[in-house]
């Protein structure tokens, strides 16, 4: 139970070869009306980028523990989140990705919910760039997210959208079970309980997916209109047909380690790659 007491809170950022999103990021972090109490940057990236970071600190004077870690070994987002959360120490861990900017009372928001609802396993931000998508696409993608795939155990279509899209007229938080990977953070035992999945290498885009619906499982998951972020988009990695390729693999190992094989839960996951 948090209420009363000083919450330490980690924002845990893997990146990998994408240096000006991750500057970018980091500001939108010191600014923040309530600063983290660490950061831990896990960097992939083919060249270290320690110096450019400790200057933008250096120059903001954040008063944030700042830990980085470069290793160009690691493989994925799997990895490099298990990596970051065993480097950091906070009660909180909020694992967010190099291409997000954070609104300015962000952390101070998530932690007030963390403070107010102590039932509560984990809690999402949400994405404000989905404002920028039609709400057409939006109503049309909940119509292949349907069963197994929907927003609550024992629903029929997925309406997590909605506290993106809707952001500014939601007051309350909206439980889900999926959290985005961007901007998702956990009580710290929660993880320790639930754990990464280390055969998710090669599949990165199942990592939120395969985590968070494995801790809606035994704990109570919220997405947390008040806690918001941009979505910018970083450079891409990958090429379009990869792109596709790794989220397919990622869709296919998750739903057989996690779903049912009845036939019409087939029946769903077939809908939903089409």
């Amino acid at each position: 139970n948090f209420r009363g007491t000083r919450v330490r809170i980690s924002v845990i950022i893997p990146t990998k070869n994408r240096r000006e999103d991750l500057l970018v990021t980091l500001r939108s972090i010191i600014q923040q009306s309530r600063p983290p109490e660490e950061i831990v940057i896990i960097d992939q990236s083919q060249e270290p980028h320690k110096e450019e970071v400790l200057g933008l600190f250096k120059t903001a004077g954040d008063k944030s523990e700042l830990i980085y870690l470069w290793d160009k070994s690691i493989s994925g987002l799997t990895e490099a989140r298990a990596k970051g959360f065993k480097e950091s120490r906070g009660e909180v861990v909020f694992f967010i990705d190099d291409d997000i900017t954070l609104e300015k009372d962000c952390i101070k928001n998530l932690i007030q919910t963390y403070q107010a609802s102590p039932q509560l396993g984990g809690i999402g931000g949400v994405d404000t760039s989905w404002e920028d998508k039609s709400l057409l696409w939006s109503l049309v993608g909940s119509l292949f997210s349907c069963g197994p795939f929907a927003l609550r155990k024992g629903g029929w279509f997925f309406t997590g959208w909605i506290p993106h899209y809707f952001h500014n007229r939601l007051t309350a938080p909206y439980p889900s079970r999926w959290l985005l990977g961007g901007l998702m953070s956990f009580r710290r035992q929660v993880v320790e309980d639930i754990g990464f999945d280390e055969q998710l290498a090669g599949h990165g885009f199942a990592d939120s997916k395969d985590l968070t619906f494995r801790v809606s499982e035994k704990y109570c998951l919220v997405l947390d209109p008040k806690v918001k972020g941009y979505h910018r988009g970083g450079s891409h990695l990958y090429n379009l047909r990869q792109d596709h390729e790794k989220r397919v693999s990622g869709e296919w190992y998750f739903f057989r380690k996690n779903i049912d094989n009845t036939p019409l839960n087939i029946l769903f996951f077939i809908w939903r790659m089409f």
